[in-house]
This record gives structure tokens, sequence and C-alpha cells, in this order.
């Protein structure tokens, strides 16, 4: 969902349509979203509703109970808000990876402080996951320290438009403006 709304982020629907910002953009998904949900969710759970709510409101107050709900919709809200910001200075494959990351995470932290114990896949699990990352970024950086190196040592073998130089294996030899390059040896 939020791969597919940062690719629609900057597109207007014709040329001199307004553009929605990210955030009015990421709010009007979620606006809109909400209005198609809710008579879904009306139909299948209108039956068991009543029930549940007096259930709820028997062990909370309702207006503590509607407060709870109010604020734990806009904590996903500002969840999900930050996510697309992150996405926003992320490519998909990075912001997928520190999702996963933020799940370990708050798996192994909900384990010490709930002391809640971990099953031995739970903890190879994580651990797997933390590794994974680690070598993703190593990658990554490695990558993208790769790619400044030759970048450097392309821009040290360039020909500037001023002194155009005959680069071969051994020699650089400046050209005038009125030579011509030799034939290739045979």
């Amino acid at each position: 969902r939020n791969v597919l709304a940062k690719k629609s982020m900057n597109q207007g629907k014709g040329g001199d349509s307004p553009k929605l910002s990210p955030t009015n953009k990421f709010g009007v998904l979620h606006i809109a979203a909400t209005l198609c949900l809710i008579p879904l969710a009306a139909i299948r759970e209108w039956h068991t509703a009543p029930a549940v709510w007096a259930a709820a409101t028997a062990a909370v107050p309702a207006n503590v109970l509607i407060g709870q709900m109010a604020l734990t919709g806009a904590f996903f809200y500002g969840y999900s808000e930050f996510a697309m910001l992150a996405l926003g200075n992320l490519s998909p494959v990075s912001h997928a990876i520190a999702n996963t990351l933020r799940r370990v995470i708050l798996l192994l932290v909900s384990a010490i402080v709930f002391a809640t114990p971990m099953s031995t896949f739970g903890k190879i699990g994580s651990t797997l996951a933390i590794i994974g990352t680690l070598l993703y970024s190593l990658a990554k950086n490695a990558d993208k320290a790769e790619a400044e190196a030759r970048k450097e040592a392309e821009a040290e073998l360039n020909v500037t438009p001023a002194s155009p130089m005959l680069v071969n294996a051994t020699t650089a030899v400046p050209l005038a403006s009125n030579s011509v390059l030799p034939a290739p040896a045979a």
C-alpha cells in the first residue's frame, strides 16, 4: 500500500491539475479506505456488535473505551504517516527490511520487558532477521563505496572539452584541436 502510494504521490491527473502533497495524499487514502470499509464491517459484524459492545462496556466505561479506540486510531495513523515519510527517504527494499527489523526489535523488547519466554524457533528467526539486515546493510554500503570509487576513477579518465586526450592503457596524450585520432593497431 505504501509503495503504491509513494509511486503515485507526485503524479497529477493532467497537465495543470494540482498535485497533493505526500501528507495530504496519505490522509485522503486513509479516509477513502475508511469510508469503503465501514459498510463492509457493518454488514459483516452487525449481528455480533451489540453483544461485544455490551461486554466491553461492562468491563470499561463507554467514554474510556471510545477514548482508547480514538487513541488507537490516532497512534496507528501516526505510525503509518511516519512509515510513509520513511519510505520517501528509502528505497522500497530498504523500507521493507527496516520494517522487518522493527518487528523483530519489538518482539525482542516485548519478550524482555514482559518476561515472555521465546521458543527456540523464535530465537533463531530473530537472530536470522537481525543478521540478514546487518548483511544487507554491509552489502549496500560496499556497493555504494564501489560505485563512488568507480565514479572517481571515471572522473580521472574523462576527457574535458577544452583539452581532448587520447587515452590508451599506458599513456594519455593531449591532442591538438585539428588532430585526427590514429587508426587502431592491427
